[in-house]
């Protein structure tokens, strides 16, 4: 017998606190978050920047993908034609630029390398040359 939903909803929320975050794994949403660490983006913006021409699907990804907010602020102006309008304005809050860092320092650090794929500095230097491969 399941346990009723109160219950259940209270180990689904600490369950979604610890999802598993990664950094993006597309060149256009790795361009997006870089752009919204620096600073916060107009929606036409992160569109140049990131390359893409839907940038709140990209957005959303993102917010998928990595467990941010990335909110979206309303930004009331004209639009070339003086009609009013109220393009988005993307950013990250204090929080999200935390794990942000955090996620592009993990991303960064060097992937594990398998004993015997690639030869140690120390081994490299060693060897003479006809063994590494260099020129007489």
């Amino acid at each position: 017998m399941r346990a009723p939903r109160e219950e259940r909803a209270g180990k689904l929320r600490t369950s979604n606190e610890v999802q598993r975050v990664r950094w993006p794994r597309s060149p256009r949403q790795h361009r997006a978050l870089l752009a919204l660490m620096v600073q916060p983006q107009m929606r036409e913006d992160l569109d140049r920047i990131s390359g893409a021409s839907n940038g709140p699907d990209i957005v959303g990804y993102l917010r998928r993908d990595t467990g941010l907010e990335i909110p979206c602020e309303r930004v009331h102006g004209t639009d070339r034609d003086g009609r009013p309008c109220a393009p988005g304005r993307y950013s990250l809050t204090p929080k999200d630029r935390e794990k942000a860092l955090r996620l592009q320092r993990a991303a960064h650090v060097a992937p594990k390398q398998r004993p015997g794929t690639y030869p140690s500095p120390a081994r490299q230097a060693s060897e003479p040359k006809s063994k590494q491969g260099g020129r007489k």
